[in-house]
């Protein structure tokens, strides 16, 4: 992910997962360094930035990796509110397009102040899960703690039972049982299938 922010950008956070906590969506931070974090997943070097609070304190105790939180914590078309190295630091409430030129792109503050209050409002509330760990001092000891991420954990931290258990385990499974993708595909749908069978079911027997 390419981007245009600058060291001192006052850049809002619009999206959790990244780096920050979703509780600090709808805050700003401050540029102070472009930098890297390993990518565990992917096994990949990935670009970010390094970052400090603005004005208000996050929820987010350690952010991203060594202070390096993931671009894509501030969306596509980044929403910058001031350049604090700039000579004129005013509050320019500018949206930064990227891959353009080094130039703002003006919006006028109403405007501006709708697009954070949606951010703030809307931003995902059906991902707002989250499960305590209780670390022992050998976690703490090695600084870091495994956890076993299975369908049953995420199953059981967003609350689902039923056909929606069933979709996630398979799901996460994917082709690992030599299944094919379409072979997938076809068995999600039929999960989906009968789900609204015995939802249209229960509407009948209320009905009677």
């Amino acid at each position: 992910m390419k981007t245009k922010l600058k060291v001192g950008d006052v850049v809002l956070i619009k999206q959790g997962g990244y780096g920050f906590k979703w509780d600090d969506v709808g805050k700003y931070v401050e540029v102070v360094e472009h930098g890297e974090y390993r990518d565990v997943l992917r096994d990949v070097n990935t670009a970010g930035v390094r970052i400090i609070p603005y004005d208000t304190q996050l929820e987010t105790e350690k952010p991203g990796i060594n202070n390096v939180v993931g671009l894509e914590s501030f969306g596509v078309c980044p929403v910058v509110k001031l350049n604090t190295l700039e000579d004129d630091n005013t509050e320019q409430w500018d949206n930064r397009t990227l891959g353009a030129d080094e130039e703002y792109v003006a919006v006028s503050p109403p405007e501006m102040e709708e697009e954070v209050e949606r951010v703030i409002q809307d931003y995902g509330k059906h991902y707002r899960y989250s499960f305590r760990l209780n670390l022992s001092e050998e976690d703490i000891a090695n600084g870091f703690v495994m956890v076993k991420v299975d369908p049953y954990r995420v199953s059981t931290v967003y609350n689902l039972g039923g056909w929606q258990e069933h979709l996630v385990k398979k799901t996460l499974r994917g082709t690992g049982k030599g299944h094919t993708e379409i072979e997938l595909i076809e068995e999600l749908q039929c999960t989906i299938d009968r789900a609204r069978e015995m939802y249209y079911e229960s509407l009948e027997k209320d009905d009677a």
